[in-house]
């Protein structure tokens, strides 16, 4: 995976081009992330991270590898530590 990739079609379309929940950072919909299953997902932070990112960056899948690098990279200095 290279930060500068499009998206995916394994969760990318499906969790946040064509999910307009994700889109649109709304109380309402921060209220769905955390009370109902999104595509069959129960993902809260996942979902409440894409919905942040796509606020302020647009669907460009940049940010969103770079957060998947960055947790990833958290979860490794959590076990290595």
């Amino acid at each position: 995976m290279s930060l500068n990739d499009a998206f995916v079609n394994f969760d990318g379309l499906k969790h946040i081009i064509t999910n307009e929940i994700i889109q649109n950072l709304t109380l309402k919909n921060i209220i769905t992330i955390f009370t109902e299953p999104i595509n069959l997902a129960y993902r809260i932070l996942s979902f409440l991270s894409f919905s942040i990112i796509f606020k302020f960056f647009g669907a460009n899948p940049f940010y969103f590898h770079l957060l998947s690098l960055l947790v990833h990279l958290f979860n490794i200095y959590l076990v290595y530590r």
